[in-house]
């Protein structure tokens, strides 16, 4: 089964995967295998690896490659030559292209193969005021139509396409803070550290084999180390709270975002990620002027998501 998505909007693009990742985990009993890989990280052979290896172990697949045809274009050749294969119901393959309208080989191709094809353009100020009311809401943060109108302004030119990560992310301060009330926290949305969400959504999103580059590209947006480490620190414990059952302790909306993390984790790996990350806080506090080398050996310690 095939799914094609493009289109610039990287936010509507991810939470679409999220989507079908999801219904692909309540859907698909035991034994499932799930690989994430971008084009720009992984080498065409790689690709290739992932999509016709197979999985010994596993009786359904879920595929996600992003912007792979972009960045290997001889990748719609192999793509042609096993669409049969591909089109398999037991197995999920979703692409994710930023520029792909263009490509009139690739889109005919992916018309022909495709279950569903979805364009994730971005959003007019129209549409992203309404999606941005509705995202304040969830959280419960009270908003006039002239601080959505500044703050999506501000955010729009400070981020472009990435505007909608950069939204999110102030309402996930303002709800972290405890703050009610948009207007009162303009300052700190627009510094760089509203940027920390998305590398650790970054994290979350890829295996934790990726963790380490995430975690370097970070430094290099001006990310603190120790703030990155503790926000991220801090979702593992939103993990391991939903996963015992509790999230009334939660805000209702990080209750409902943690659950969707949530299952594509192993009980264990959560639980021993979370100790030992305790551990290396604590370690940071007793000795912050290591804080990369602590950071970085924990990163290495950390096992893949099932």
């Amino acid at each position: 089964m095939v799914y094609l998505l493009f289109g610039e909007n990287s936010y509507r693009a991810f939470q679409k995967i999220a989507d079908i990742k999801s219904a692909f985990y309540k859907k698909g009993g035991k034994n499932l295998a799930v690989v994430e890989m971008s084009g720009y990280d992984a080498s065409m052979e790689e690709i290739l690896e992932s999509i016709g290896a197979g999985n010994l172990f596993a009786t359904r697949r879920l595929i996600v490659l992003k912007r792979a045809i972009e960045t290997h274009p001889r990748l719609i050749n192999f793509i042609e030559e096993n669409k049969k294969e591909l089109m398999a119901p037991n197995d999920v393959f979703i692409f994710w292209e930023r520029n792909f309208s263009n490509n009139n080989k690739a889109l005919l191709l992916f018309k022909k193969i495709a279950e569903k094809i979805e364009e994730t353009n971005i959003r007019s100020f129209n549409e992203l005021d309404l999606w941005f009311r509705k995202e304040a809401d969830a959280r419960e943060i009270q908003t006039s139509s002239q601080q959505r109108k500044t703050m999506i302004e501000k955010q729009s030119i400070l981020y472009g396409e990435a505007s909608e990560w950069a939204l999110l992310q102030a309402l996930e301060k303002i709800t972290l803070g405890g703050e009610k009330n948009a207007g009162t926290n303009q300052k700190q949305i627009q510094t760089t550290n509203n940027l920390i969400f998305s590398f650790v959504d970054r994290i979350f999103g890829n295996k934790f084999s990726r963790a380490l580059i995430v975690f370097r590209q970070s430094k290099q947006e001006g990310i603190g180390e120790a703030d990155l480490f503790r926000m991220f620190l801090w979702k593992l414990k939103n993990i391991f709270i939903v996963k015992n059952g509790e999230t009334k302790k939660l805000n209702s909306y990080v209750a409902q975002k943690t659950s969707v993390d949530a299952v594509q984790f192993d009980d264990k790996n959560i639980l021993d990620a979370f100790w030992e990350g305790i551990l290396t806080d604590s370690a940071l506090k007793r000795d912050n002027k290591n804080t990369d080398e602590h950071i970085e050996s924990y990163i290495l310690s950390m096992k893949n998501p099932k």
